[in-house]
């Protein structure tokens, strides 16, 4: 294009007009920009769910436009519903982590106030507001269908919404455990076979037969909280003629099934002998408690091979507390809470109820004891079976809810999450329990949902080995 030609003149002046433009406006952002002060540029959830935030070990991070600054960082973020949380900054970052679970199917409102400031000092141009929904509760329960010719089912099942899934059916199950998103399931095939172990994705699709040694039954299946891992005890019938070599070498003995790593293997050298009773995961799944039958307890790496630590001798385990370093353990007629940093113990005695106490267990979100009693009434002289929910610190229990007359409850309640619904097992109190080797339950088994917000039973579901959702 020559010099002359005026087409030039008209480009030269447009493309300086758009550079003068551009130039104008990255002058007025940048005044923008440092007079307005940070801005929230998104939100990173810790645990996001498909259409809801999940309400175990929760945690948000604010991302700013610009690094946030001054030391009333942590006054300046509030979440409403009140929620124990604590607030922490880095350059344009700010992490919110709870310290509680947080109430499944409850809308949350994070707001940063105004009064937050960048790092030249200015503040926000207006408050920001974050909102978010926890997910509705859900459970995993068996349904035992025996004698009805239908098949046995694992179901997961969402009381508030009405929604249930199955996971796997088939005929005798005996037992069954679960992660987010795997279930490993005990078959029984008769009294004198073995079990068969499967391992089923939880949302559908193809499973796989996990391989047991011996001729054996398969008793405590659980999963870690952690995932990744299930642990089972191994257990042997012996008829007559039977030989008790074998039974030596595979009755009793503690497995660990690693889904991403080693497969199946024993977890500790003391179980390598067997007479393990019972198996316990710590809340964050890296400690495994177990009893062995002469009433000693240890506990060990859930992960790795590690010398067991002894812990005494116990007439059985309600597992750990949300801080993982107390264990709660029956003792006699009373409780005792153990407390792993000490190595001391303290004696629970919530008073002579003239009847039987469950094991308590710890609530999730503080540190009081769920359990069930069985006591007679004064004005009628008949049972009645309850559960209670005491408070370690003054020893006081107070009944969450009863049983209908002539039934009673015969396992420990299950309690969620956020420590709002109770499952109850419930039984007629004149039933007989099926045949499953390790595992009987009651013939006619039932769920008893119960809602200690509204003080209300919400539903009842005929099944039993309630397991909730994470």
């Amino acid at each position: 294009m020559s010099p002359e030609d005026p087409d030039g003149k008209v480009y030269r002046r447009a493309f300086w007009l758009v550079v003068a433009g551009l130039m104008a406006g990255i002058v007025v952002l940048a005044v923008l920009v440092t007079t307005s002060g940070p801005r929230v540029r998104h939100v990173v959830v810790k645990n996001d769910g498909d259409d809801a935030m999940s309400i175990l070990d929760q945690g948000l991070t604010l991302v700013f436009d610009r690094p946030v600054a001054g030391e009333e960082v942590g006054k300046a973020v509030s979440v409403e519903l009140a929620v124990d949380h604590e607030v922490s900054h880095r350059q344009g970052q700010i992490s919110v982590s709870f310290g509680e679970n947080l109430r499944s199917n409850t809308n949350y409102v994070l707001t940063v106030a105004p009064e937050l400031e960048d790092a030249s000092g200015e503040p926000m141009a207006s408050e920001y507001r974050y909102e978010f929904t926890t997910a509705e509760p859900t459970y995993t329960y068996l349904e035992r269908n025996y004698g009805t010719g239908a098949k046995d089912r694992i179901i997961e099942h969402a009381p508030l919404s009405d929604k249930s899934q199955v996971l796997f059916e088939a005929e005798a199950i005996e037992s069954f455990a679960r992660d987010e998103e795997y279930v490993a399931v005990s078959l029984t095939r008769g009294p004198d076979e073995a079990d068969e172990l499967r391992m089923v994705r939880a949302g559908g699709g193809g499973g796989e037969t996990v391989e047991v040694p011996g001729n054996v039954k398969i008793d405590e299946l659980h999963f870690s909280p952690a995932g990744g891992q299930f642990v089972f005890v191994t257990r042997v019938n012996i008829g007559d003629g039977a030989d008790e070599a074998y039974k030596e070498g595979y009755e009793g003995k503690l497995y660990r099934y690693d889904l991403e790593g080693d497969g199946l293997g024993p977890v500790d050298s003391l179980s390598d002998g067997g007479n393990v009773e019972t198996v316990t995961y710590s809340r964050d799944g890296q400690a495994l408690l177990y009893g062995m039958l002469d009433g000693t307890y240890y506990v060990t790496d859930a992960v790795s091979a590690g010398q067991p630590v002894p812990l005494g001798n116990h007439d059985g385990d309600g597992g750990f507390n949300a801080a993982n370093d107390e264990i709660v353990f029956r003792r006699d007629t009373s409780a005792e809470v153990y407390d792993a940093r000490t190595k001391k113990a303290r004696e629970l005695a919530f008073g002579d109820i003239g009847g039987s106490r469950s094991t308590p267990e710890f609530l999730n979100n503080s540190d009081s004891l769920v359990f069930t009693e069985n006591v007679m009434d004064e004005d009628t002289g008949g049972a009645i079976s309850r559960v209670g929910i005491a408070s370690p610190s003054d020893e006081r229990s107070e009944t969450q809810v009863t049983a209908e007359p002539s039934t009673y409850f015969y396992a420990p309640p299950k309690i969620s999450y956020d420590d709002r619904y109770i499952l109850a097992s419930t039984a007629p109190a004149s039933g007989g329990f099926d045949p499953y080797p390790t595992n009987p339950l009651p013939e006619d088994a039932w769920l008893t949902l119960y809602d200690r917000t509204k003080d209300e039973v919400v539903e009842e579901v005929r099944g039993a080995d309630p397991a909730w959702s994470r």
